[in-house]
């Protein structure tokens, strides 16, 4: 590889224009909003033929540069990182993220993420309507943001039970974002501060602060406002629908999955493990209400995510996905000392798409631990 002598200086030079120019990266603003697509004419653009491979050292990404219109591929110049790569294909046998960028005629490329995941994650069933790309099947994420020194927050986890028990068919995945307890970690601090949560405990449909639910003394009508806002969304529809498998290798994790979506947009996705059965004790400041429930054990307690974001990792590295596409989505998810029980834990994947000029959950799947789920139509 040759290092980059005049060439460092110019992107260092477009890096700081950037930055005084916008904020946040990898197309998103510092609040998670969505960048416009900056007009491509003319534009020098690095494309590669996907953003996630296996680290076997025989999967392998091919790149493709472009000029407006013209293929510049054989004329242009590939780096990665800050060397000059020299091929037009990458594999490698190193998990990790590896970034690539193009030069030519002296214009150089936006960059380009390519994550390789150890491990088998297996294969992703076989799509059963490969023609339609409508009428998704639809889940919403119930986040109940909550800490066990919270007294009010047993009115909420009893609401949630009680729900679960009278609905087998519900369509809310329930994810436990903790605060201030043990259960508490970084990743679940970003979900809290980006569904703007203003007090515990509160239960936030989709991230989105527009359908949140407060805590009422009354089960019942805390359980009647949980179906109202998860209805209200749920009659939305959703642009995206997710096949994926997940295999574990001792403590570590391989999730693949494809994503097939509904409306030319710009998507994100995340892999989050939640962990059923934890116990600890939780403060209850209405134990005569909440009688006959056991609000000391723990369920879909967000243990960590494939991404440090909120609203998760950008498909197709940023670019805009056509209606009828589908795109691959994988990661590793290291359990080591984040889980108190492997066997109590799944996994949920959750994809994203701008409503308001703001990423918020668009639809998501659970995915059993060594199972799989394929796209599912309504």
């Amino acid at each position: 590889m040759k290092k980059l002598g005049v060439l460092n200086t110019i992107w260092a030079f477009l890096v700081m224009l950037c930055m005084v120019a916008c904020s946040g990266t990898d197309d998103e603003g510092t609040d998670g909003g969505v960048t416009p697509t900056p007009d491509a004419k003319g534009e020098l653009v690095l494309t590669p033929s996907k953003s996630f491979i296996a680290a076997d050292g025989q999967d392998a990404v091919t790149f493709t540069v472009t000029k407006g219109k013209n293929d510049v591929t054989s004329s242009a110049k590939i780096y990665l990182g800050s060397d000059e790569y020299g091929k037009t294909s990458f594999s490698t046998t190193e998990a990790g993220e590896y970034k690539f960028f193009a030069s030519y005629e002296g214009e150089i490329s936006e960059k380009v993420t390519i994550k390789a995941v150890s491990g088998d994650a297996g294969e992703v069933p076989a799509d059963p309507k490969p023609e339609q790309f409508t009428d998704f099947d639809q889940h919403v994420i119930g986040l109940l943001s909550t800490g066990t020194w919270c007294p009010n927050c047993p009115l909420l986890i009893c609401a949630i039970q009680k729900y679960k028990a009278e609905n087998s068919d519900s369509k809310i995945i329930f994810a436990e974002a903790h605060d201030g307890d043990g259960m508490a970690n970084s990743f679940t601090g970003t979900l809290n501060n980006w569904a703007k949560i203003e007090g515990y405990p509160t239960i936030t449909m989709n991230l989105d602060s527009k359908y949140a639910v407060g805590s009422y003394q009354d089960i019942d009508y805390n359980i009647q406002n949980i179906k109202s806002q998860s209805d209200k969304l749920l009659k939305l529809g959703a642009n995206t629908c997710i096949a994926a498998s997940v295999k574990p290798s001792g403590n570590v994790l391989t999730v693949k999955a494809s994503v097939k979506v509904a409306t030319d947009n710009k998507y994100r996705a995340a892999a989050w493990v939640l962990e059923d059965g934890i116990y600890e004790k939780q403060s209850n400041g209405y134990s005569t209400l909440t009688i006959g429930y056991d609000v000391d054990t723990h369920h879909d307690v967000i243990r960590l995510s494939s991404s440090s974001k909120a609203y998760g990792d950008e498909l197709a590295n940023g670019n805009v996905m056509a209606a009828g596409e589908t795109t691959d989505f994988a990661c590793n998810l290291d359990l080591t000392d984040k889980v108190s029980n492997i066997a109590n834990c799944r996994v949920v994947i959750v994809t994203f798409a701008p409503v308001d000029g703001k990423f918020i959950v668009d639809n998501a799947v659970e995915c059993p631990i060594g199972g799989s789920v394929a796209f599912q139509y309504k």
